[in-house]
C-alpha cells in the first residue's frame, strides 16, 4: 500500500500553505538529472568553451534547473567564499524582451550590474584613457556600462554568469546580424574568464551554426521532453506521475497514473507544465473540500488543446532542427570534394549523383536537338527527320 511522503502536519494547514509546499517541491527525474550533470561538467570544464547553450521546449523545467544549479553552486563554493570575500558563486539575469522589436543592450548591462551588486550604476563613466578617445564618455552610456560590467565580473569572479530567457537576444535591429548579438556575450566571457550559460527555448537555435568560431567556442545541451513515441520515456513519465501522487498534500492519495495518457497529451511530455497543472488541480480540489484530485479537477484545470497543439508544434520543430539532415551531409561531402570519385567517398557513404540533372523529354513531331544538316544532302536528311 502506498504511503504519502509529504509532512503530515500540512493536512492541518491552510490551502495556500499546502499549495505553496507542492509548488516548491522539486522532482529530479532522469532527463533533469542528465542535463544538470552535463551543465555542471560544462561549467567546471577547462576546455575553451566560454558559452554553454541549454535549450528545450517551453515548460520542460528550465526554471527549476536554474534554481537547482544555483543552490549547488552556492553549496560547493562555501569553503572558497569564506577565504575570498570578493568572490561570488554565480550571478544571473533575465534577458528581458524590450517590447520595441529589438534587444536593448543598455538595459541588459544595468540588470547585469545589479545582479552583481555593483553600486552607483548610473554614475559609470568611460574615461579617455580606457578607450583611447580624446573626450570623456557620457555618464551612464552603453559603452561605460559595458566597461563597468567587464571590470565587475573580473572583481567578483563568479563561477558562471547565467542568462535566462536568452532567446530574446535574437531580437535585432533591421540590418544587424544575429551573430553580432552573441559576439557581445562571447567577448564578455573571453575578457573576464567567466563562462556564460544561456538558458532558453528552442528559439535559441537561431544562434546555432551562425559562424564556425561560435560553434567551436560553445557547447550545446538539449533539455528535451518525454516523447510518447519512445517506450522508455512513457515508462519514466508514469513513474514521475506516481511520485507526484505521493507528494500532493491530500488526505487521500490520488490515482493519477490511470490518466497518464491525458496528462502526457496536454503537457506534451514537459514536466514543468505537468507540475503547474497539478498545482492548479490541487488548489481546486482543496477549495472543493475534496480529499483527493479527481478526473473532474484535472479536466477543469487542463491546458487547452490549442495550447498543447502549439507546444507540440514548437517542440517538434526544435527537435527536428537538431537532427543531422542526410541531404546536408551529402551537400557537405560535395562541398569538400569527397563525393566526386569512388576512392574519395568514405566507407559507408553512397556515391553522390547529380539528382538535379533532368532528362530531356521528346514529343512526337518535335525535332530532336542536333546539328542542322548542311551541303547537298541537307534537304534529303531533313525529309528523313520529318518522317
Amino acid at each position: 500500500m502506498k504511503e504519502s511522503l509529504f509532512p503530515k502536519h500540512l493536512l492541518k494547514t491552510s490551502t495556500d500553505d499546502r499549495v505553496n509546499y507542492f509548488n516548491q517541491f522539486v522532482i529530479q527525474h532522469p532527463l533533469f538529472d542528465n542535463v544538470l550533470n552535463d551543465l555542471i561538467d560544462a561549467i567546471a570544464s577547462q576546455e575553451k568553451e566560454p558559452l554553454v547553450f541549454v535549450f528545450g521546449p517551453s515548460g520542460v523545467g528550465k526554471t527549476t534547473l536554474k534554481k537547482t544549479l544555483e543552490k549547488k553552486l552556492v553549496t560547493d563554493s562555501l569553503p572558497t567564499l569564506e577565504k575570498d570575500l570578493e568572490k561570488i558563486p554565480f550571478a544571473s539575469v533575465e534577458a528581458v524582451a524590450s517590447g520595441f522589436g529589438n534587444f536593448r543592450w543598455k538595459d541588459y548591462y544595468v540588470r547585469a550590474l545589479t545582479a552583481l551588486k555593483e553600486p552607483l550604476i548610473d554614475k559609470k563613466i568611460l574615461y579617455a584613457d580606457e578607450c583611447g578617445l580624446s573626450t570623456h564618455g557620457a555618464r551612464g552610456s552603453t559603452a561605460a556600462l559595458r566597461r563597468a560590467l567587464e571590470k565587475t565580473l573580473g572583481y567578483r569572479r563568479p563561477s558562471v554568469f547565467i542568462i535566462d530567457e536568452a532567446q530574446h537576444l535574437a531580437k535585432i535591429v533591421t540590418g544587424s546580424k544575429i551573430e553580432d548579438q552573441l559576439d557581445c556575450i562571447k567577448s564578455l566571457a573571453n575578457l573576464t574568464g567567466v563562462k556564460h550559460v544561456l538558458l532558453g527555448t528552442y528559439g535559441l537555435l537561431s544562434f546555432r551554426n551562425k559562424s564556425a568560431q561560435l560553434n567551436n567556442r560553445s557547447k550545446d545541451i538539449n533539455f528535451r521532453r518525454y516523447d510518447a513515441r519512445i517506450k522508455e520515456d512513457r515508462k519514466a513519465f508514469k513513474s514521475i506521475v506516481r511520485t507526484f501522487e505521493l507528494y500532493l498534500p491530500l488526505s487521500e492519495i490520488p490515482d493519477l497514473v490511470q490518466h497518464w495518457m491525458f496528462l502526457m497529451e496536454r503537457t506534451v511530455g514537459c514536466i514543468g507544465t505537468l507540475k503547474l497543472w497539478l498545482t492548479r488541480a490541487l488548489r481546486i480540489a482543496l477549495i472543493d473540500k475534496s480529499n483527493t484530485i479527481t478526473a473532474e479537477h484535472l479536466n477543469k484545470t487542463a491546458p487547452s488543446i490549442e495550447k498543447a497543439f502549439k507546444m507540440a508544434e514548437e517542440a517538434l520543430k526544435g527537435e527536428a532542427s537538431l537532427i543531422d539532415d542526410e541531404k546536408r551531409k551529402e551537400a557537405l561531402l560535395i562541398l569538400l570534394g569527397m563525393a566526386l570519385e569512388d576512392e574519395q567517398t568514405p566507407k559507408g557513404t553512397k556515391k553522390q549523383i547529380n539528382k538535379n540533372k533532368k532528362k530531356g523529354v521528346w514529343r512526337p513531331g518535335k525535332k530532336k536537338p542536333k546539328r542542322s544538316p548542311v551541303g547537298e544532302n541537307s534537304e534529303q536528311e531533313s525529309k528523313l527527320d520529318a518522317a
